[in-house]
């Protein structure tokens, strides 16, 4: 062994920033690997969305609220299918998350506490959404340097560029980590070791394998699921792949596969912002939602059905000319100087035209915009739609491929309340334990949607296990 931490973590992100800062705090020597070259993870690509009750802010604000209330919206946004345990664990504790934040001189924005972040989500039955000025950064911009003051006092070194590819094991407990690095391949003991490494969103494989879709994402592209990996060739419990609900829509990147365009530059398809003009049509060339529901857990899970979880936005030049950008970084113009062949944007003279470039079924297409323009004309539409703008009639006619994305990654390590992490058979492993997205986002929302919590209770786990929650 080169050397021997009384604890290693496995992330300079959302969970292992915070346990980095609070274990060295207790007096710990403390080792942080991360794959990146920089710290911050998720974080620096994340909306910084956090839940909580019971905070200094929300008593600022004059509003009453409390774990328990927090915990029973939180499954009953999930359906029942959250852990319990990990869900009470987080609600109980998340205001002094918020609350440590706020000593540190978050900057909340002016719009929160809220009952809600966006229409993405359910509102909350309490205002008791908590966001920064600057999405995650708000939240990187306070711990980081609280990071770096210990790595200043002597608490804790920091190895970017570095992965873990192995642990240390024996009877039944972890003694160390193998990793690898600018320095080549190293091993280090370990009293614990903390996985915070985060999700699989940059392998499309581990994805398929574990969620049963097709990945695109606009997560880091150091997200491969090593510690995932490494936890499951311990023995350790993978679970809640089954649950993945997409976002629904992105533009993929046609020079990135997997990877999404910058986030600027996907349709607005919440119906509550902008309310649709066009259709959209899976590979059949069917409508499989309305484009008016503004549910996202029903239009997440209509997406998930479709093959491949891909689908078409249609229109004709009339609706691009007439209605509110669908693309507003591009503009109408924008669209049609992209329009080609090749996705995001196709266009053609004619449906069959459009189909063919698309890989649309044209029957189906054909029959689909005949529905809906009869629809506007005044027959009932087939799925309820109210708003019937326009035809689809004017050529050239459009299609904006859309997919179904993913940030938090739905399949995480079974842990215990001690954030231990189990095996198959429910045993912990002993010194090894797991915050953040190694989690699992079905941990805390099911197969629904629990807005801010994924980050919420990644910096929570880490505060706790860094402050000696399972020592």
């Amino acid at each position: 062994m080169a050397e021997r931490w009384d604890m290693v973590v496995v992330g300079a992100g959302t969970a292992g920033l915070p346990a980095a800062v609070f274990a060295a705090e207790r007096g710990l020597r403390v080792l942080v690997v991360e794959k990146s070259r920089r710290v911050g993870g998720t974080l620096l690509i994340s909306g910084g969305q956090m839940s909580g009750a019971g905070t200094r802010h929300q008593q600022r604000h004059g509003v009453d609220d409390t774990p328990e209330e927090h915990f029973r919206d939180v499954m009953a946004f999930s359906e029942g299918r959250a852990d319990p345990d990990l869900v009470r664990l987080a609600t109980d504790n998340a205001a002094g998350t918020i609350d440590w934040l706020d000593e540190l001189g978050f900057e909340f924005s002016p719009d929160c506490p809220a009952v809600r972040f966006n229409h993405r989500h359910h509102p909350y039955s309490k205002a008791r959404m908590h966001w920064g000025t600057d999405a995650g950064d708000s939240i990187a911009e306070v711990i980081i340097p609280e990071l770096e003051s210990a790595v200043a006092g002597g608490a804790v070194e920091v190895m970017p560029g570095t992965s873990l590819v192995g642990l240390d094991h024996g009877a039944g407990a972890v003694h160390g980590v193998r990793i690898e690095g600018p320095d080549g391949l190293q091993e280090h003991g370990a009293g614990a070791v903390v996985l915070a490494a985060g999700g699989y969103t940059a392998n499309p494989v581990l994805f398929e394998e574990l969620s049963s879709g097709r990945l695109v994402s606009p997560g880091l592209p150091t997200a491969t699921g090593d510690a995932h990996r490494i936890a499951a060739e311990l023995g350790g419990r993978l679970r809640g792949g089954a649950h993945w609900l997409p976002v629904f829509g992105g533009i993929e990147d046609p020079e990135a596969p997997h990877r999404t365009v910058h986030k600027d530059y996907w349709a607005v398809l919440t119906p509550q912002i902008r309310p649709p003009w066009e259709v959209y049509v899976n590979r059949s060339g069917r409508r499989f939602v309305s484009e008016e529901e503004g549910d996202e857990v029903v239009r997440g899970r209509a997406l998930r059905a479709q093959d491949g979880q891909v689908f078409w936005v249609v229109f004709d030049e009339a609706v691009l000319r007439e209605a509110p950008d669908l693309l507003p970084a591009w503009g109408a113009d924008g669209v049609r100087a992209r329009a080609g062949r090749k996705p995001p944007v196709m266009a053609a003279d004619t449906l069959e035209g459009l189909a063919a470039a698309a890989g649309i079924d044209p029957d189906g297409l054909a029959a689909t915009v005949a529905g809906y323009n009869a629809a506007v004309s005044g027959a009932p539409d087939e799925l309820g739609r109210r708003h019937l703008p326009l035809p689809i009639a004017e050529p050239p006619f459009y299609a904006v491929e859309n997919h179904g994305t993913t940030l938090p990654t739905p399949a995480g390590v079974a842990v215990d309340g001690g954030l231990r992490v189990l095996t198959a058979e429910g045993r912990p492993i002993g010194g090894l334990y797991a915050a953040g997205e190694i989690l699992g986002s079905a941990a805390f929302s099911g197969s629904g949607a629990a807005a801010g919590m994924n980050v919420t209770p990644a910096m929570t786990f880490g505060r706790l296990l860094g402050s000696g929650l399972g020592s």
